[in-house]
């Protein structure tokens, strides 16, 4: 029995020596930071201006159904090493074959967003379209009476020099309005 309560306040002791470890920085807009391996960088403006966007949103007709959900996230971007406070949506499509098309399976940060700078009402996310194998952007735009309008669009194309046609297409909706459901939880 010793050696269990020991095995277990070792285990203690290392998770809050490596939770300790963790330096929590919050930054207001504007102000200049050095990332740092390890840290967790919060932005608090950003934070507020993102809270209408929160929450799941739903786009029915008939069987077809798209729901998407939109959450505030502590978020690892592993190539830079560090944790930052960011937007996530999850997107979940069934074209009313109950084959269900979502981005959930996929890394936490290759599905954030942030809010327009030019425009307050609008939230942009890159993500990745699943069927199509392709990064998209989903743009929102915050309308009255809890709805959204979804747009999307391809990632930019810097290659002058590619002349092939480009498929233009989405294997989930664009140009259609959502609203905001009650629920915390995403319906497939």
């Amino acid at each position: 029995m010793k050696k269990y309560i020991g095995f277990l306040i070792i285990v203690f002791l290392s998770s809050c020596a490596i939770h300790g470890q963790e330096k929590v920085i919050i930054f207001k807009k504007g102000e200049l930071l050095e990332f740092k391996k390890g840290n967790y960088y919060r932005a608090p403006d950003e934070i507020e201006k993102g809270k209408p966007f929160e929450g799941v949103w739903e786009y029915k007709n008939g069987n077809e159904n798209l729901a998407i959900k939109i959450e505030l996230k502590k978020t690892f971007f592993p190539k830079m090493g560090f944790y930052i406070d960011a937007y996530q949506l999850n997107y979940f499509y069934n074209k009313g074959d109950n084959n269900i098309i979502t981005n959930s399976t996929i890394e936490n940060n290759n599905k954030t967003g942030n809010i327009l700078e030019t425009d307050l009402r609008k939230m942009r996310f890159s993500s990745y379209d699943m069927i199509k194998k392709r990064n998209i952007y989903i743009t929102l735009d915050l309308l009255d009476n809890n709805k959204i309008k979804i747009e999307l669009a391809n990632f930019e194309d810097n290659t002058s020099s590619n002349k092939t046609k480009r498929d233009l297409t989405f294997s989930i909706p664009t140009g259609i309005i959502l609203t905001k459901q009650n629920s915390s939880k995403a319906t497939e």
